[in-house]
């Protein structure tokens, strides 16, 4: 029968009996075939999704819990549908007018989701960087382009760049050009550009897979490593976690450290997150790093670019390109690691800040949460001397500070029309101060350590 409670907000739970009956009533289902206790990220996404979609009309999200055991819930929808274990959560597309279900294949993200409907479907969600009436007028305007009808084209061109004209906000009128772009392309080269467009998605599918593939296996071992080939004591590691899986959705995430071993990221990221941050490549971490050291062969070009390493030339300043795409990443939500110091600091003793920390801050659109940690020992683990080959046993400290919001800072600086060089400074200013206080709070964590003879940890 009909659950009388949802399993999840937003969808309604049916089975065997009930499926059928409640499909036949709407023009569009979305069902999500899974274990009947469901957890995990995926899980996480998919609760976002159906309670974002909720009031779509026409709309109507199902769960079909299976059982292995027992019962063996909902064993025969699986069995129709061709739904396996090891590929839960599948979801299938149903809709009214078709005899079979449409199948999802790509990421189980709650973005990737809506786009999977709009593509399928007349519903509008609001996907990132979209616009409903924009996204109308396009909907005509491949419908014009499929029946080469050239005078309804440049029509619908002329009425998006009327839209355009309209937009106030910023990040819409940026997305509002991108809609004025493919739909000139689209007149200028007609359906090569499509079919161009499709590989260079296909090829970056590719990319994004092998990518996830790279940062999961390195993160994996670098989690092993320091467990369990380390002696770890870390302070407020719960802070830095809370900051990457449970943070507002919209607001980024700038962690930043100081720098004394070669291998401080992958190896720090490995002590103090959990396994599944590794396999979420949307939920992992961007990162800098010195093209002349970490981007000098071409095999090291893909390993750390598949790794979410972003190029920058020291000496370039704040206002290099990879500035630019890092800016990017921070303004889509995500989260990015910086070692402010600007090179590993053998010595030890602080030193001024590079300002492209600051400057990452100053001009996002939505102001980042900022966690800053230190840390001793790394250059115990992988000495900075040849053979260069990691040692075990070693101890390391890791002493996280309270969360940063500069969010009243920034907004109060502009307001009184203070230059964005003003800014970054004061940002970088206060970034430095509290991650060398975090620094003496690390070395008497550290010093602790070094007294005492066996393994603890307080994460």
């Amino acid at each position: 029968m009909l659950s009388s409670k949802a399993h999840t907000p937003g969808t309604v739970t049916v089975d065997t009996f009930t499926f059928d009956k409640i499909r036949e009533k709407f023009n569009v289902v979305l069902a999500k075939f899974d274990d009947k206790y469901p957890f995990g990220d995926k899980y996480d996404q998919f609760k976002k999704f159906a309670e974002n979609v909720v009031n779509t009309k026409n709309l109507l999200v199902v769960e079909i819990p299976i059982t292995e055991y027992g019962d063996k819930e909902n064993q025969q929808l699986a069995k129709e549908y061709d739904v396996k274990k090891v590929d839960y959560p599948v979801y299938k597309l149903f809709l009214k007018h078709k005899s079979k279900p449409i199948d999802y294949t790509g990421d189980k993200t709650e973005d990737d989701l809506k786009r999977f409907l709009s593509q399928h479907t007349n519903l509008w969600f609001g996907l990132p960087g979209t616009i409903e009436e924009l996204d109308h007028l396009a909907q005509e305007f491949f419908y014009a382009s499929s029946n080469n009808d050239v005078n309804t084209q440049m029509s619908l061109l002329e009425k998006a760049r009327e839209q355009v004209k309209r937009l106030v906000n910023k990040k819409e009128k940026k997305s509002g050009e991108s809609y004025i772009k493919i739909m000139e392309s689209i007149i200028k080269q007609g359906t090569e550009f499509l079919k161009r467009e499709g590989r260079r998605v296909q090829n970056l599918l590719q990319e994004k897979a092998i990518s996830t593939l790279t940062i999961g296996l390195v993160g994996s071992f670098s989690k092993f490593w320091m467990k369990c080939a380390t002696s770890l004591r870390i302070e407020n590691g719960e802070i830095l976690r809370n900051a990457v899986l449970n943070r507002d959705p919209d607001r980024p995430l700038i962690t930043v450290a100081n720098h004394h071993s070669c291998m401080d990221d992958p190896l720090l990221f490995g002590a103090t997150m959990p396994l599944r941050v590794f396999w979420n490549r949307r939920r992992m971490r961007w990162s800098l790093g010195a093209d002349d050291i970490v981007f000098t062969m071409r095999k090291h070009q893909m390993f750390f670019s598949l790794g979410k390493t972003i190029p920058v030339t020291r000496g370039d300043g704040v206002y290099q390109r990879p500035m630019d795409f890092a800016l990017e990443q921070v303004n889509q939500g995500g989260w990015m690691h910086i070692f402010p110091e600007g090179k590993v600091n053998l010595t030890k003793e602080p030193i001024r800040l590079k300002w492209g920390v600051g400057r990452l801050i100053a001009e996002a659109d939505i102001c980042p949460l900022v966690v800053p940690f230190y840390h001793l020992g790394m250059d115990s683990v992988l000495p900075n001397q040849e053979p260069y080959i990691p040692h075990i046993g070693e101890k390391v400290s890791i002493y996280v500070g309270k969360p940063l919001i500069f969010d009243g800072l920034v907004q109060k600086m502009k307001k009184e029309n203070r230059s964005l060089e003003e800014i970054r400074k004061a940002v970088t200013d206060i970034i430095q101060d509290e991650l060398y206080k975090l620094k003496i709070k690390c070395e008497e964590l550290h010093r602790q350590h070094l007294a005492n003879d066996s393994s603890s940890s307080r994460a």
